[in-house]
């Protein structure tokens, strides 16, 4: 190419190219307006002052009055341009691994706080299941000695009512001897009242007929001896005949 005028910037000579540094962008986010590609390309600015007002010109002045070479230019923008995409890609390669480290970061710090999370729910947990354990124990105890005390009470009052029962069973039984001792008794008296008055009966016949048997004897005995009919009777003996007493 040919050698640049005087008036052109220097940074259309072929020094080597000076790398930017980076500009940080949050994701999402786009590189300011106003800074363009002058923040990204050295000489830039330089080149935006050749078009301004007070410059020598316009590019398209400059390559028609064979100020500058037009293939230059276009190779030196080409070269800027594919400098200025690889610095692009660098910058977003940069970014997409800030982001990813971060959220990498913010993955292991949710991880950790997770973590960290479970294991106070953990320890809450074993503290409230230990709490219940003991009130449970607590009130288990109590209930058993509740318990204990209603049994100690039942069993007394079972003692005591079964002592009754077999008091009143005993009394009945007592009761149900002596009436049957007496039924017992009432019905050998009777028996032997009614065998009394049956002997008496039947001695009392038999006296009734021996004492026939003897007057029937004396009759006939008296009958075959010859009394005069003036004669009394004996006391005690009924003659037949005239000798009767009237």
């Amino acid at each position: 190419p040919s050698p640049c005028p005087q008036g052109l910037p220097a940074s259309l000579r072929a020094e080597p190219v000076v790398r930017p540094e980076p500009v940080r962008v949050e994701p999402g986010a786009l590189p300011p307006a106003s800074a363009g590609h002058s923040s990204l390309v050295p000489g830039a600015a330089a080149f935006g002052g050749l078009c301004g007002g007070g410059g020598v010109g316009t590019w398209g002045e400059l390559i028609a009055g064979g100020v500058v070479d037009r293939v230059y230019i276009e190779e030196e923008a080409e070269r800027r341009k594919k400098e200025i995409d690889r610095q692009m890609d660098k910058q977003l390669a940069d970014i997409e691994n800030e982001c990813q480290q971060q959220r990498n970061d913010i993955q292991r710090q949710a991880e950790y706080h997770t973590q960290m999370a479970e294991k106070q729910i953990e320890t809450h947990k074993r503290q409230h299941q230990a709490h219940l354990q003991r009130q449970a124990e607590i009130q288990a105890y109590a209930l058993l000695q509740r318990s204990e005390a209603e049994k100690g009470r039942l069993g007394h009052e079972a003692a005591r009512a079964l002592a009754q029962q077999s008091a009143r069973e005993k009394a009945m039984i007592q009761h149900d001897a002596m009436r049957a001792a007496e039924d017992m008794w009432r019905q050998s008296q009777r028996a032997l009242l009614e065998q009394a008055q049956k002997a008496k009966v039947d001695i009392e016949i038999e006296a009734k007929r021996r004492t026939e048997d003897i007057e029937q004897q004396v009759r006939d005995a008296v009958s075959r001896v010859y009394m005069s009919p003036h004669t009394a009777a004996p006391e005690g003996l009924t003659l037949p005949g005239p000798h009767a007493k009237s």
